[in-house]
């Protein structure tokens, strides 16, 4: 029996020892897996970070190709001076057209509103007159009848 007992315990700490030996290689594999993630996702933003940096060239040089094209096209406005100087007095005067039309417009406006309420006065009018000549053609035949 003395032969059986130290094997048990030497047993237990060999179990013991591949249970350690399990539980290590478990936390290596996660550690490694842990480093693979995060090298995986490095690698994912630094792509991210290329793509948006040239996006932004891309947009930003657009952007100074339209700011190059505003400044031609001012320019080549400013290169013919004659033609603002005569367009600023005929402007003006489209805009003095203009104050005039919508003036002359609003006054027909109202004449319209005017003509509108005279003509339901005036047709209110005919028909009271029909009412009254309805009533005084019953009132006449009414008497009429009497004499016939």
């Amino acid at each position: 029996m003395a032969s059986q007992q130290p094997k048990s315990e030497a047993d237990s700490p060999t179990e013991l020892d591949a249970a350690e030996v399990e539980r290590r290689r478990k936390q290596r594999d996660l550690k490694r897996k842990s480093r693979e993630r995060k090298k995986r996702n490095l690698l994912e933003l630094q792509t991210t970070a290329q793509a948006l940096e040239l996006e932004y060239k891309q947009l930003f040089a657009a952007k100074l190709v339209r700011e190059q094209q505003q400044l031609d096209t001012t320019a080549a406005m400013k290169s013919e001076p004659n033609a603002t100087d005569i367009e600023q007095p005929r402007l003006v005067e489209l805009q003095e057209k203009y104050k005039a039309v919508r003036q002359e417009m609003h006054e027909l406006r109202e004449q319209m509103t005017g003509f509108k309420q005279k003509l339901e006065e005036y047709e209110r009018f005919i028909a009271m007159l029909d009412g009254h000549l309805m009533g005084f053609q019953d009132t006449q035949t009414r008497q009429e009848e009497p004499t016939s």
